[in-house]
């Protein structure tokens, strides 16, 4: 028989959160496995033992978590997302009767708490990792990619000419150094009481802190030594071989060789620093986490530099990484794409010698097989001369 379902809306609903909430959830894994009380002691110190409570803070790390892991980057549709999605609701602690927080919340904490309190966040949550026995710290693996600012490509504008320009905020400071008696007759009172941005964190803590012994996060390429965004400033352009052209940022990570697979060191530069000069920084901030003495790198050809070698041996790491080739091989006669074979034997030998040069003696004639991409191009044969050109019987 054919059913047909209606719908009919009621005043009263009988709704456990904790009954919704599936127990291999990710979000009910995480919660049996974390404890974020530790939040509100990384932020009690912003907040003032009198007035009004404000918004637990476990709730706002919670928040920020939530995006980072569904990759939601926009915190009005964070906000939207916690009021529809039921398992969201149950992780931040609300019930379906109560009002979640507003999306200008959360903008609200990035500017009070600062970079600083996020980072200890994330080097909390590796040391929870830690003594849970999730982190084998011995080994660390290496590797970046790419995220797509959000700056138009008409946004870009000559870096010189926009240094040359004094912002808005530069403007009005110069206003009130250059009139102070003018000025001092009307009290700025939308300017608000200064708060600490930077905690004070203790060589206990462990987190690496880039300070002036530490190498830099990489020169700017030749394209954004002229170019910046007018909107965003940070972001560098990229520019090629199959890379949209556009405003990047490049995250840096390190990840522990454990089984879990842990993340314990994150960096982020402008899109165009190379990978290599991040390896020092990854490595610091690794070993300050997790305590542990790295015996292994593991990475790819990007960050097998020579310093990075010398480096690595200098402090007895083993250095699992390809070296790299800052030649750039273009077209389809390269060097490896030659195969010399000799017209009198029937077996096919390469020779060890570079096109343009002599002979080998004992060989009357010497065609080369030129392969792109396991396709035939030609068959070519070195001239009296020393040169190549083209076979006559090709």
């Amino acid at each position: 028989m054919l059913g047909q379902k209606t719908f009919a809306p009621k005043l009263l609903h009988e709704v456990n959160l904790e009954e919704r909430v599936p127990p291999d959830h990710l979000l009910r894994r995480i919660a049996e496995a974390v404890d974020f009380s530790f939040v509100r002691r990384l932020t009690a110190r912003f907040y003032s033992h009198t007035g009004q409570p404000g918004i637990d803070p476990v709730v706002l790390f919670k928040m920020a978590l939530l995006g980072y892991l569904y990759g939601i980057t926009s915190e009005r549709r964070l906000a939207e997302e916690l009021r529809l999605h039921l398992a969201f609701m149950w992780f931040v602690g609300y019930d379906l009767d109560e009002r979640t927080p507003d999306h200008s919340v959360l903008s609200k904490a990035h500017k009070r708490f600062g970079v600083m309190v996020y980072q200890a966040f994330f080097t909390e949550i590796v040391r929870q990792c830690e003594r849970a026995g999730l982190i084998d710290g011995r080994t660390l693996y290496l590797d970046s990619t790419l995220i797509k600012a959000n700056a138009a490509l008409g946004s870009r504008a000559s870096r010189a000419l926009a240094a040359q320009l004094a912002s808005v905020d530069e403007h009005v400071a110069a206003l009130w150094r250059d009139n102070p008696a003018e000025c001092a007759e009307t009290p700025d009172l939308t300017t608000e009481p200064a708060i600490p941005t930077t905690p004070t964190l203790g060589a206990s803590d462990g987190l690496h802190l880039a300070g002036s012994a530490d190498p830099p996060n990489g020169p700017q390429g030749a394209i954004n030594a002229l170019v910046v965004s007018r909107t965003d400033p940070d972001a560098g352009l990229v520019a090629r071989d199959g890379v949209p052209l556009h405003f990047y940022y490049k995250a840096h990570l390190g990840v522990d060789g454990g089984r879990e697979r842990i993340i314990t060191a994150v960096e982020v530069t402008p899109g165009e620093v190379a990978d290599e000069y991040l390896l020092d920084r990854l490595l610091k901030e690794h070993a300050g986490v997790t305590r542990r003495q790295v015996e292994e790198v593991v990475a790819d050809t990007k960050y097998g530099t020579h310093a990075n070698y010398v480096r690595l041996e200098a402090a007895g790491i083993r250095a699992t990484i390809p070296p790299h080739s800052a030649r750039r091989e273009r077209g389809d006669y390269r060097a490896d794409r030659f195969v010399y074979v000799t017209s009198r034997a029937p077996a096919r030998r390469r020779q060890g010698r570079a096109p343009g040069s002599a002979p080998t003696p004992g060989v009357a004639e010497v065609r080369v097989k030129v392969s792109h991409r396991g396709k035939r191009v030609a068959l070519i044969e070195p001239e009296r001369d020393g040169r190549f050109g083209p076979h006559p019987q090709s």
